[in-house]
């Protein structure tokens, strides 16, 4: 498996498995596989498509004393930018 960005910026994890290799269990590796990757880059994809806005949203819930408990784990990317 591997992950691609379009010229767009849309991102793809991308993988290849021969038909003949298929069987139920390998099936469920393979989606397990897909779920951990997708998962374990999740903060990472939406810091690369969404960077800006994650900043901005944490800039205006700091200036109007919002809670940022839903952005806790964007907290060192997002501050960098607070004055």
């Amino acid at each position: 498996m591997s992950w691609s960005i379009d010229d767009r910026g849309d991102a793809y994890l991308t993988g290849h498995v021969p038909l003949v290799a298929i069987t139920p269990v390998e099936l469920d590796r393979i989606l397990g596989a897909v779920l951990e990757y997708a998962d374990s880059a999740f903060n990472a994809l939406l810091r690369l498509g969404f960077g800006s806005s994650i900043k901005r949203e944490w800039q205006w819930r700091v200036k109007r004393g919002e809670s940022l408990a839903n952005l806790a784990a964007f907290a060192d990317f997002a501050r960098r930018d607070d004055r």
